[in-house]
Parts: structure tokens; C-alpha cells; sequence
């Protein structure tokens, strides 16, 4: 009778203690790049891969105690980047991929935008005036990479991984400049340039040209192009057709008598004041834009238009119209 007691106790006591015991909830998700500096990553993050690159991604989920920190990696399109169980992700061929890791339950997760864009040497050709004597290059990305000025002068770099750097060269004299090899994924250029060949970097995805004398700019290559800044120069026409991933767009100050925004779904700030948009134009520019959710603006003072523009058919996709920032 006393060992039947005694095992009834103990159960009890086992019992009890499991029960007692509360699950420790997890509280976020953190992800980060390890060759970007361990930088935490802000949604929405992008990474550039050439075909057949291998990064691996790193996760973890707070508290350290909770009961389940379990990750679950997944690709929505293996065909172009796989990723495994430790977050290693492969580069496969020319796409967008996007990776997530989310927790157990299901409560947190974290998506990175993958890029993968072919193997081998970029170029990109920028043509110079004789109106100023300064030339600034704000360029970042992956890679090594080399700026020549096009006088025999030439800058190297052979940072594997490089965050904004910017080189400066000063001569009056009109001269092609070229940036060749590395993953430029920003330039930006403000000064007497006539002409951008960017058709062999499918890498860009951040372009700043402002302040120069375009009257054409050709983006059909970039089709990575995140954001695109032109303000300031003597653009009549921008076809954006292939950039259907552009979130950012300031053409303001050109000459534009028309624009067309229907394949740029992301799209959620333009600016294209102090254009020649006149009402009807500006009207079928209202008609292109995206009805997708969330904050979005577009700035139209300064043209023709302005005033007399049927607004409404803006507002009634979610837009914001403003005349100035």
C-alpha cells in the first residue's frame, strides 16, 4: 500500500511540474547579410547575385529562452534562387526570387528580395561636355571594379564588398568615361554629362542623374531599377515599360509633353513638376497610375496642366496629388 502511495505522489509531483511550466512566446525576427557588414536588414531588402553566387542569409528570433525558435527558409521561385535549411541561398539563373524566413508559428517572418542577373564583366559609358570642369561619381554595389576617366587616368578598387564611394575627376575638356567590372547597383552623376550608356549593367537598381544636359535617357536595360532621379535636365520623352520594379521617380524640371506609368506597379512617389504636361496629358498620366494600397504621391505643379487637370482620377486610385513637395 505504501509503494502505491509513493508512485501515486511522484506522478503527481512529475505531472504538476510539466504543467507549471509556461511556453516562452517568441517576441521578433531579425535578419541579416553577413558580407554587408552584418547589417541588420530593413524590409524591403534587395540582394544582387550573378548566376551561380552562394550567400547565406542569417536569422534568429528573440527571446533566447523562448520554447520554439525552430526557422522555416523558403524561395517562392526555385527555378531562379533555392535556399536550404541554414539559410545558404544559390543563385540559379536571371530573375527575381523572393526568400523568407519565418518563424514555427508563424507569427514573425522576414523576405528578401533576390536579384540574380548574369556572370561576367558590366560596362557603363558616360559622355562628358565642355561646360564644367568637375565630374563626381557616387557609385556603390559588389565587386571590384575600375573608372576610366578616359585621358589614361584610372581608378581602381578591389574591395570585394564596398558601401558609397565617391571619385571626382576635374578637366574641362569633353572625354567618355567608363566604370567597368564589379555589381553597380547605385550611380549617381551630377554634372555636365550628355549621355548615359547603362545598357550593360542590369545591376543598377539606383540612378541619380540630375543636373546634366540629357535629352534622352535609355533604362529599357535596368529592368532592377528601384528608383530613378533625372530632375534637371531636357528629357521630351522616358519610356519606363521595362521597369516594372520602380518604387521612386523624380523627372521634374525636363520637357516632357507625355508619360506613361502603367507597367511601374510598384510605383509610390512621382514627381513630375515643371514639365510641358498639359491638361489632357496629365490626365492620361492620372489614368496609368497604379491602385495598389498604401501611401503614394505624385507632385505636378508647374506644368500647363496643372490648374485645369481632372485631379479626381488620381485621388480615386489612393493618390496624393500635390503641386510642390
Amino acid at each position: 500500500m505504501k509503494k502505491v502511495c509513493f508512485l501515486a505522489l511522484v506522478t503527481y509531483l512529475v505531472v504538476t511540474t510539466a504543467c507549471d511550466k509556461e511556453d516562452v512566446a517568441l517576441t521578433d525576427l531579425y535578419l541579416y547579410i553577413p558580407t554587408n557588414g552584418n547589417t541588420l536588414i530593413q524590409e524591403p531588402a534587395t540582394l544582387m547575385l550573378e548566376i551561380g553566387d552562394k550567400e547565406t542569409l542569417i536569422a534568429f528570433a528573440e527571446p533566447d529562452n523562448a520554447t520554439n525558435k525552430e526557422l522555416l527558409w523558403s524561395s517562392d521561385t526555385p527555378p531562379v534562387a533555392t535556399v536550404n535549411d541554414n539559410g545558404e541561398v544559390v543563385a540559379i539563373t536571371t530573375g527575381m526570387a523572393n526568400i523568407t524566413v519565418s518563424t514555427n508559428d508563424g507569427r514573425y517572418s522576414k523576405t528578401c528580395h533576390i536579384f540574380v542577373i548574369p556572370a561576367g564583366p558590366k560596362r557603363m559609358t558616360l559622355t562628358k561636355g565642355i561646360n564644367y570642369d568637375n565630374v563626381s561619381l557616387l557609385v556603390s554595389g559588389r565587386g571590384t571594379f575600375t573608372i576610366d576617366w578616359g585621358d589614361g587616368s584610372i581608378i581602381e578598387t578591389d574591395s570585394s564588398d564596398w558601401g558609397l564611394q565617391v571619385h571626382s575627376y576635374s578637366d574641362r575638356s569633353s572625354r567618355t568615361i567608363n566604370i567597368i567590372g564589379g555589381n553597380v547597383s547605385t550611380l549617381s552623376c551630377e554634372s555636365d554629362i550628355i549621355d548615359f550608356d547603362l545598357s550593360n549593367n542590369i545591376a543598377l537598381t539606383n540612378l541619380g542623374c540630375n543636373l546634366n544636359v540629357l535629352t534622352s535617357l535609355d533604362v529599357s536595360k535596368n529592368i532592377w531599377l528601384y528608383s530613378l532621379s533625372c530632375n534637371y535636365n531636357h528629357l521630351t520623352s522616358l519610356d519606363l515599360s521595362n521597369n516594372v520594379n520602380l518604387t521612386w521617380l523624380d523627372c521634374c524640371v525636363n520637357k516632357l509633353t507625355s508619360l506613361d506609368v502603367s507597367k511601374n506597379i510598384a510605383l509610390t512617389s512621382l514627381k513630375c513638376n515643371t514639365n510641358n504636361l498639359k491638361t489632357n496629358d496629365l490626365e492620361a498620366l492620372f489614368e496609368t497610375l497604379n491602385t495598389n494600397a498604401g501611401t503614394k504621391k505624385i507632385y505636378i505643379g508647374g506644368n500647363p496642366g496643372t490648374e485645369a487637370c481632372d485631379r479626381g482620377i488620381a485621388t480615386n486610385k489612393g493618390w496624393i496629388v500635390s503641386d510642390w513637395k
